[in-house]
């Protein structure tokens, strides 16, 4: 007979990346994980990697030497040296658990498309508004190929810019014409010079 399944949680923490977290987590212990991650991940470079670790509590050595040390019962998960989660003895090991933890975030935070998917869904708004529309964040970054327009308009405080079809009437266009955009997407221009796009 089978053991019975575990119960886990679905964690997405921005854009469409999920990661299962290794055990059941409630709402609210998720909610306070949501914001430890976010502050840390919120200071780290998405080309760079993220590590993440485990520290357990300093124990006194047992006086008689031939004496095992007690097992720790609760360790730290860290990410980038920064105090992420506690993690308690529960039905396994602390140690097996703290490892299973360990282990399964840093091979979700080893592929660089999912850092930089994290990094803009904390730089920018889920949703932007423009000419009555709603437009929701597509995580990722776009060169500039030299095809995206703006005419000023703004949604909220943000220039909003088109992209603009790719042929050679696209580089006649002159600085203040009004670009025929695609309405189906938006960009917003980041400092390295990228365009993040929303679609609707």
């Amino acid at each position: 007979m089978a053991p019975p399944a575990i119960a886990q949680t679905v964690w997405q923490p921005v854009g469409r990346s999920r990661f299962t977290l290794p055990e059941t987590v409630s709402p609210d212990r998720l909610q306070l994980w949501n914001q430890r991650f976010r502050d840390i991940a919120g200071r780290l470079s998405p080309v760079e990697p993220w590590t993440v670790d485990v520290v357990f509590p300093l124990t006194p050595k047992p006086a008689n030497p031939k004496v095992a040390p007690p097992l720790p019962q609760r360790a730290t998960l860290r990410l980038a040296g920064r105090p992420l989660w506690e993690i308690e003895a529960g039905g396994a090991p602390v140690n097996d658990l703290a490892e299973t933890w360990r282990r399964s975030l840093a091979n979700f935070l080893a592929a660089p498309a999912v850092r930089q998917e994290i990094a803009l869904g904390l730089q920018y708004p889920p949703t932007l508004t423009f000419r009555g529309q709603t437009y929701r964040l597509v995580p990722e970054a776009i060169g500039d190929t030299g095809l995206f327009r703006t005419n000023g308009e703004r949604a909220g405080d943000r220039i909003v810019y088109f992209a603009v079809p790719a042929d050679k009437r696209a580089y006649q266009i002159l600085p203040g014409e009004t670009p025929k955009p695609n309405l189906n997407r938006l960009y917003l221009l980041t400092p390295q010079r990228q365009f993040v796009p929303y679609e609707r």
